[in-house]
């Protein structure tokens, strides 16, 4: 499934490579995954000055039980919960020349606890 509107372009599901949704391009494994770029201010997000970019996959609780047909939680588990990472890239068609690009990791509860580095960017 994929989502095209001005604020928000999303990849939802599964998909094999680069998948096209309107100003994004998400290439990410693993191959189940949801990634969305959303504008943060009023306009879309080709304009847009402050993007919020999000990649999830799948996640349990350890030591969750499911029934047999994974349909049903038999046992909820505990802390802490085990995360599937998303890797891959997003590109992203912009109105504008980007000079300066500031990337945040948000924790459970939508703070900033720092700066991400390692990322590699690329502006034209």
């Amino acid at each position: 499934m994929t989502v095209n509107a001005p604020a928000c372009a999303a990849r939802v599901g599964f998909a094999d490579g680069a998948v096209q949704v309107g100003p994004a391009s998400f290439d990410v494994a693993p191959e189940f995954a949801v990634v969305a770029v959303t504008a943060l201010d009023d306009g879309p997000i080709a304009q847009s000055q402050h993007l919020l970019i999000t990649a999830t996959a799948r996640a349990e609780n350890s030591g969750m039980v499911s029934d047999a047909a994974r349909t049903k939680v038999i046992d909820l588990g505990h802390a802490p919960i085990l995360m599937e990472p998303v890797r891959g890239t997003v590109r992203l068609a912009l109105d504008r020349p980007v000079k300066t690009v500031n990337l945040y990791g948000l924790d459970s509860v939508g703070r900033r606890p720092g700066v991400v580095t390692g990322i590699g960017i690329r502006t034209r």
